[in-house]
């Protein structure tokens, strides 16, 4: 007879946990739709347009990334070639000032502005 009960009792504590479990997944998908919405409704706000954002990030995970590569990776030129044109054109800055190498080397703290945008180099 114990034994019935103390098998019965642990199926009610499994299914328990079970049930907590879900109704703690229930709340945390909701609390992430909130937040998600919230975040939704501040870009719609901005209402901004393409090619209208000033500021973008990008992160490496080296100790530095050349200039060439992160224009590409911040989505600023399409390829190597037109970021070269730009450096020796003199349409890039490195922290304020006029860069003209390519392979410029840029670490974290780094900002790089080009065509009217700030690209900001995290680690």
């Amino acid at each position: 007879m114990f034994a019935e009960y103390y098998r019965r009792y642990r199926e009610l504590v499994t299914v328990k946990r079970q049930l907590d479990a879900l109704n703690a997944s229930e709340s945390d998908k909701q609390r992430r739709i909130e937040a998600l919405t919230a975040e939704i409704d501040t870009i719609d706000a901005a209402a901004l347009q393409p090619g209208e954002e000033k500021e973008v990030e990008i992160r490496i995970k080296d100790e530095f990334i050349k200039l060439g590569q992160a224009l590409k990776l911040a989505g600023v030129v399409e390829d190597g070639v037109e970021a070269k044109y730009a450096i020796n054109d003199g349409l890039v800055l490195v922290n304020g000032e006029v860069e003209n190498r390519r392979g410029r080397k840029i670490h974290p703290g780094d900002t790089i502005s080009y065509d009217g945008k700030d690209i900001y180099v995290i680690g």
